[in-house]
């Protein structure tokens, strides 16, 4: 019988990079759902539009799957979905089944790592989900199930997932890197009303505009998520940076994973 895992994180920057990360481990996506493990499928949404909203996103997750393991990695659109998509999972599946829960997310400016685990912990608490409870960020509690929550990018400082690929692309694509940030800070900003640049001057929004502006040469009109999924950004010496390495085997450690 295959061990089954569920993460929750934000959204789907931080599924393909737990999937990218993931690979490593002989874990690869499920695309047909005739290939997919009769345990998941009451996780698919059964209606489209979700909540009327033809616009919306419809929330199934990504699954991945090898020899031994079965995971589904869920977005939340957002970090005040993470414990609500993890309480309606366990009430359509046969949690007692589920070996690992995991949580990944941002830290912030206004909400540094520890503060971001001590909120999921009484949100937890609000919706009477048991489970064993880490002592830290970044560490995995219990064995059956085993739970875990990181806070990007290390469970230390704020930041998000930006400062990760930012970190990667420096290594594995330097000039595109230096070329994107020069391009950034040669913008003329007189040109802009403030509306137009509402999401550039939030906390992350000059890193994540780096990160598109590389995303765009990689994957020319395509999705970050997509460039994440097929370049380089985690490929050969950015994997032993060490906030990459320490997501990694955060991984390995919350789904009992081997190579």
């Amino acid at each position: 019988m295959k061990r089954y895992g569920y993460l929750v994180v934000e959204g789907p920057h931080d599924i393909e990079f737990a999937a990218r990360l993931l690979r490593e481990y002989g874990l690869r996506r499920i695309t047909y759902k005739r290939y997919l493990d009769p345990f998941w499928e009451a996780v698919i949404p059964k209606i489209f539009p979700i909540n009327d909203n033809l616009l919306k996103r419809v929330p199934v997750p990504v699954f991945l799957e090898n020899e031994t393991h079965s995971i589904a990695i869920h977005g939340a659109q957002g970090i005040t979905r993470l414990v609500e998509m993890l309480d309606e999972t366990c009430a359509v599946l046969n949690h007692n089944q589920i070996a690992s829960y995991g949580f990944i997310l941002d830290a912030d400016v206004e909400h540094p790592p520890q503060q971001r685990f001590s909120s999921l912990l009484v949100e937890l608490k609000k919706q009477d989900i048991d489970l064993p409870i880490p002592a830290n960020p970044g560490e995995v509690a219990g064995t059956h199930p085993s739970f875990g929550i990181y806070v990007l990018p290390d469970n230390q400082a704020s930041g998000t997932l930006e400062d990760i690929l930012l970190q990667c692309a420096q290594v594995n694509y330097t000039s595109v890197f230096d070329a994107a940030r020069n391009y950034l800070q040669e913008i003329e900003p007189s040109q802009f009303t403030p509306g137009d640049l509402q999401e550039y001057n939030k906390p992350a929004g000059q890193k994540k505009a780096h990160v598109s502006t590389i995303a765009s040469i990689l994957k020319p009109g395509k999705a970050i998520q997509v460039s994440i999924q097929d370049n380089r950004w985690l490929e050969g010496e950015s994997m032993i940076i060490p906030s990459v390495a320490a997501v990694r085997d955060f991984l390995v450690k919350l789904f009992e994973l081997k190579k």
